[in-house]
């Protein structure tokens, strides 16, 4: 009787065992998930935030503009609306200068300085000579202009710049790049503008977007 008896306290002693195995470690990756978790959310920082007593700041919407300056403003409402135009004869002759004509039409807001790039088939062409138009000059100011050949063949690097007098707005030459004519085009050939900007007294450049490109056909 007492062997059957020490026999069934065993029995009972390792279902114990087994079953308290079984729930340690459940418990312990209880509690890891739990500290885990509180870990995170006191990371937060809305609700590290919250806990220093302090309100969480909100985050910016996608939608929400961002807040400029007075002096910014201006800008970017020219270049919503500032533009810049090509234009050239549609034929030419071998060895005719071809001017190239650049026209602006800028808001009430002016502008005191134009860039860009007039791009060309340099089989066709070839850059001759360059000079302003009469818009940066209005208002008693002095305009100042480079053209140079770009690195990249059958393109010509603009800059005209005031110097002195108020922005200038309305509508107008900018420059007139000559081009001469070197071969016959067999169809219509493109003449360009790219990489264009536009400042005010100089202080924060805006891109402009390209306008339709000339089209000349060149005849023997």
């Amino acid at each position: 009787m007492r062997r059957r008896n020490a026999y069934w306290l065993v029995a009972c002693a390792s279902v114990l065992l087994a079953v308290w195995s079984w729930l340690s470690p459940r418990e312990s990756q209880h509690d890891a998930s739990t500290t885990s978790t509180d870990a995170r959310l006191v990371s937060s920082p809305t609700v590290r935030t919250e806990l220093m007593g302090a309100k969480a700041p909100q985050s910016r919407s996608v939608d929400q503009p961002l807040l400029l300056s007075s002096r910014r403003a201006p800008l970017e409402a020219n270049h919503a609306t500032a533009r810049l135009k090509v234009e050239a004869p549609s034929l030419a002759r071998i060895n005719d200068t071809v001017p190239v004509i650049v026209l602006a039409d800028v808001p009430a807001d002016g502008a005191s300085t134009f860039s860009f790039a007039v791009n060309y088939d340099p089989a066709l062409f070839a850059f001759a000579t360059a000079r302003q138009g009469n818009f940066m000059t209005e208002g008693n100011a002095i305009a100042r202009l480079s053209a140079v050949p770009g690195e990249v063949a059958g393109t010509v690097l603009v800059n005209v710049e005031q110097d002195g007098g108020p922005p200038v707005a309305g509508r107008g030459v900018v420059a007139v790049v000559n081009l001469r004519a070197l071969a016959e085009s067999r169809t219509t050939t493109r003449i360009g503008l790219s990489h264009m900007s536009m400042a005010t007294l100089g202080e924060f450049r805006i891109p402009l977007a390209s306008p339709a490109d000339a089209l000349v056909t060149i005849v023997p």
